[in-house]
């Protein structure tokens, strides 16, 4: 029991780790792709332009 309990943990630390691995790796990409850098600057310049409408639209 004890070494099917240890053998368990195991297999999800290994699971963790490896999906952090593929979490940097994914920021790493992110951040080196010219191409989706532009796009995900344009996702959040059209955020803050949805923001900035809201708020004057609310306060007018």
């Amino acid at each position: 029991l004890v070494r099917e309990y240890v053998r368990e943990k195991r297999r999800t630390h290994a699971g963790l780790v490896l999906g952090k691995v593929k979490q940097q790796n994914r920021a790493d990409t992110r951040q080196k792709d010219p191409k989706l850098q532009a796009i995900l600057n344009l996702i959040g310049d059209s955020k803050l332009l949805y923001q900035a409408a809201a708020q004057y639209l609310s306060s007018g």
